[in-house]
């Protein structure tokens, strides 16, 4: 079984952003250029398999190689995001999919808000609509 890294990726890690910008390229992702936060999940020989970034409470630049996926690693990415904004008073989280990672998605708590073009969504989670709900109904 693989032995994964996780470990904040920081803007003076060359080497880790040049991997982050290659890992998000080969998944057809364009560079979201604002992060609060970014999460890499690094193999054994520190080489990048998996990332996810932040900025404010949107989740962006979610990504896995493909030798890699299938083994829950981005649902660790968001698990691992998710506290992250948690521990920051972010409770209404935000982020863009395909239209092919909506069951997925969809299992971690977002929800479809709009669609974006005719391939991605813009997804919220649970406790974003039980707010919105709650204040609906009051």
């Amino acid at each position: 079984m693989a032995s994964y890294i996780f470990s904040e990726i920081k803007e003076s890690d060359k080497r880790a952003q040049r991997q982050l910008h290659t890992l998000l390229t080969n998944a057809g992702i364009v560079s979201e250029q604002a992060a609060d936060f970014t999460l890499g999940v690094f193999d054994e020989n520190y080489n990048l398999v998996a990332a996810g970034s932040t900025y404010k409470n949107h989740f962006h630049s979610l990504a896995v190689d493909a030798a890699h996926r299938g083994k829950g690693l981005l649902s660790q990415v968001l698990s691992y995001l998710y506290e992250v904004q948690f521990n920051l008073g972010n409770h209404e989280l935000y982020l863009k999919a395909h239209r092919d990672l909506i069951p997925m998605f969809n299992s971690m708590g977002f929800h479809e808000i709009a669609p974006i073009g005719k391939d991605e969504v813009y997804m919220g989670n649970l406790k974003a609509f039980m707010s919105q709900d709650t204040a609906l109904s009051a």
